[in-house]
């Protein structure tokens, strides 16, 4: 049997070992549903499921002693056939913020069933907020653009108030350099958020005269209490860059190890991590060799040497098409180059070349040596 066949023959039988009703899939909506607290709150959610299998329904969670399924098994396969959960809430809970809880469905295995397969599954979030005592505020979403130099970078900022007070208060957006070096500081309007409300806040920076890099945003919300809602997010000015300076790579004798230092150049503020290149070798259209270099960190504004080998071992000698894809940040930049394989009979011929012409000059150095030495002693 060939190895063909034989790889053939493994693919067949494990599809065999696979029944068709194994390749199965499972879903759940609505797939969140979030409340505010109220003592003694009562709410029925409705699901719909779709599965190609029975399916065992459960509860997990935080709450999970306060909510009660209309079924805990359903028969399917089924497209969207419903059932309920109801949440009973106490008239109180004893810690403020978010009570995650989760309503989910997993397909049952048939009974004697063999086979090789994983359970389909799915989860909903059923979620309870349960408001802080007094005035609260919570940054819930902080955005900022990455940019070309000289455009603005918009940031969108969303605060809401989860205590039982309102709100009344102003955003401070400071932005620092790789450095830490503060660059600019940013203010909003005063805000106003009634208790369960949220409100969204637009501020921009212009970046003309700024310098490529990543940069740091940090916003606090203040309201009059000791501590404000604080979030932080990096954000990019121009654009990370390393470019492939030179690639050497010498001869290989046939059956040898290839090597290929790569020299990139980086052309960013600060270090870029984890960059690697990747080697693919074609003749004709056709992959012959391919290799991947280990991980490197290029420090900023610095050359650095990243280095592959290929072995080609079961590799006719020729000249091949090298190409060499240098990956960061998730980006990549590729040359092109070509290699040469020689021959094994060819290296020894040559070397055995030099051998005979280093050693008929050293015999003709020689004679001359000696030629002049006996003239000399002829004339004394």
């Amino acid at each position: 049997m060939t190895r063909k066949q034989r790889i053939l023959f493994l693919l067949v039988a494990v599809t065999l070992l696979v029944p068709a009703e194994r390749v199965s899939a499972i879903g759940i909506t609505p797939s969140a549903v979030v409340f505010d607290f109220e003592p003694g709150l009562n709410r029925t959610v409705t699901y719909k499921l779709i599965s190609a299998k029975d399916a065992d329904l459960y509860v997990k969670g935080d709450l999970k002693d306060y909510v009660k399924l209309s079924h805990t098994t359903l028969k399917c396969p089924c497209s969207y056939t419903h059932f309920t959960a109801e949440l009973a809430l106490p008239e109180e809970l004893e810690r403020p913020g978010l009570y995650d809880t989760r309503v989910g469905a997993v397909e049952r295995s048939p009974s004697g069933g063999g086979g090789i397969g994983a359970k389909a599954a799915i989860e909903a979030l059923l979620w309870v907020k349960v408001p802080y005592p007094g005035r609260y505020a919570v940054i819930v979403s902080f955005i900022a653009d990455n940019v070309k130099v000289g455009e603005p970078v918009h940031f969108s900022i969303k605060i809401e108030s989860q205590g039982l007070e309102n709100i009344t208060g102003t955003l401070r957006l400071e932005i620092f350099d790789s450095d830490g070096n503060k660059v600019a500081t940013l203010f909003s309007q005063e805000k106003f958020i009634e208790t369960k409300k949220s409100v969204s806040i637009e501020l921009v920076w212009k970046t003309e005269g700024v310098k490529e890099g990543i940069y740091t945003a940090k916003v606090a919300f203040d309201y009059a209490e000791k501590k404000p809602a604080t979030a932080s997010k990096d954000f990019r000015v121009g654009d990370i860059l390393i470019k492939i300076v030179d690639i050497l790579n010498n001869e290989t004798i046939e059956g040898g190890i290839a090597k290929f230092v790569i020299r990139a150049e980086s052309f960013w503020n600060s270090m870029i991590r984890d960059v690697y290149a990747t080697l693919l070798v074609t003749k004709n259209g056709k992959t012959v060799g391919q290799s991947k270099s280990s991980n490197v960190d290029v420090e900023a504004w610095s050359m650095e040497s990243i280095k592959l080998f290929w072995d080609t071992e079961d590799t006719e000698s020729g000249t091949y098409n090298a190409t060499i894809t240098v990956h960061y940040h998730n980006k990549t930049v590729e040359k092109i180059i070509e290699t040469k394989i020689t021959p094994k009979m060819e290296i020894s011929y040559i070397i055995l070349i030099i051998a005979i012409t280093i050693l008929a000059i050293s015999i003709a150095v020689l004679m001359l040596y000696y030629k002049y030495k006996h003239k000399k002693r002829s004339k004394g």
